[in-house]
């Protein structure tokens, strides 16, 4: 519904709106607690994975991605990491813009540990599947031994 708000309002009246969210998030951003964080993170993320695969539009992207950057400082590593990941997914698919912005905001203690969180997320598939295979190795030797 407000798609509909903001598409009816002049260009310029519409930035301003998007500058008061922002204004607002970034001063809202340093009291939230933890959940209240990763509400507001997730709720970003879904919002700019959905304008990716719908009409993009590099006016409204620039707020997104410029919010996105704005709460990369209070993320936790999980967040940070999958953060890293989806700007990365959009450079990827062709919305390059502000999303070196957003990467800017990102500290090289906090590029340590999206890479430090991904090296785990990763070597823990990797458990996995080994832990896999071997439980179908197991099936298989126990049906041929049937």
């Amino acid at each position: 519904q407000l798609g509909g708000v903001f598409n009816a309002l002049p260009m310029w009246q519409e930035n301003c709106y998007f500058y008061s969210y922002f204004e607002a998030v970034e001063e809202i951003s340093t009291k939230w607690n933890e959940r209240q964080s990763e509400r507001v993170f997730n709720a970003l993320i879904f919002v700019s994975k959905h304008s990716i695969n719908t009409n993009y539009d590099k006016d409204k992207d620039r707020p997104l991605v410029g919010l996105l950057g704005l709460i990369s400082t209070k993320l936790n590593d999980k967040q940070l990491y999958l953060l890293v990941i989806h700007l990365l997914e959009r450079a990827k698919k062709g919305c390059t813009n502000y999303v070196q912005y957003a990467l800017s905001k990102i500290s090289e203690d906090m590029w340590k540990r999206a890479t430090i969180c991904g090296l785990k997320e990763n070597i823990q598939m990797k458990n996995e599947n080994t832990l896999m295979n071997k439980q179908k190795t197991d099936n298989d030797t126990d049906i041929q031994l049937l």
